[in-house]
């Protein structure tokens, strides 16, 4: 590997990690600080956030470099204007995104059914190679169920966003959104776990 690609595989990281926490902490930001920013400020910052995301993915991804740019080019132009020309931003509008966020991620899983490899089937061949033909079929039925999941999630979300009070739709999509995907990947670790043993089973007795 040479030096040069060594050295900027931490700065990735950390870019990466940094763009995250603020898009996820995004909910927390807006409770902590409400009052001391203005909705059109927290817009255009969010836009400029994920533009800089756009700009991470295109340095750390490599792939689709150019359309990368451009929509980084685009948030960022779309961040100016709402700075220097729209000021009539709702706070209201503000709770939204996490909603948007989740169907996106729903969208994601649920779309790739429609490919030749699920989501979840990428990601476990990305882990092992090896993955027998009921592995495929059990990724099927996991991306089904994380699709489903996230749309309920986003259900939810939309719920708080109309008619929940800001402490309540920042404590919902801030903290129990983690806390209910983080319990839905302990528990389909565990059935992972149990599945596998099953397919060893059934190996040795073919």
């Amino acid at each position: 590997m040479p030096e040069s690609s060594a050295r900027a595989r931490p700065a990735h990281q950390l870019a990466r990690l940094l763009v995250g926490i603020v898009l996820l902490g995004y909910p927390v930001l807006i409770y902590l600080l409400h009052g001391h920013v203005d909705p059109a400020q927290w817009l255009a910052g969010l836009l400029a956030v994920l533009g800089l995301r756009a700009l991470v993915s295109a340095w750390v991804l490599r792939r689709r470099v150019g359309w990368q740019v451009t929509l980084a080019t685009v948030l960022f132009a779309g961040a100016a204007v709402v700075l220097l020309a729209f000021h009539d931003v709702r706070m209201h509008w503000l709770r939204f995104y996490p909603m948007l966020f989740d169907l996106a991620v729903a969208g994601a899983f649920l779309g790739s059914l429609t490919g030749r490899q699920s989501l979840v089937e990428r990601f476990a061949r990305a882990m092992r190679h090896d993955l027998p033909p009921e592995g495929v079929v059990y990724t099927r039925r996991v991306t089904w169920a994380w699709g489903i999941l996230m749309i309920a999630v986003a259900t939810a979300s939309l719920y708080t966003a109309v008619d929940a009070t800001l402490q309540q739709w920042s404590l919902f999509n801030g903290l129990l959104v983690y806390v209910v995907i983080g319990a839905a990947f302990a528990v389909e670790y565990a059935v992972r776990r149990h599945m596998r043993r099953r397919w060893r089973r059934h190996e040795r007795l073919a």
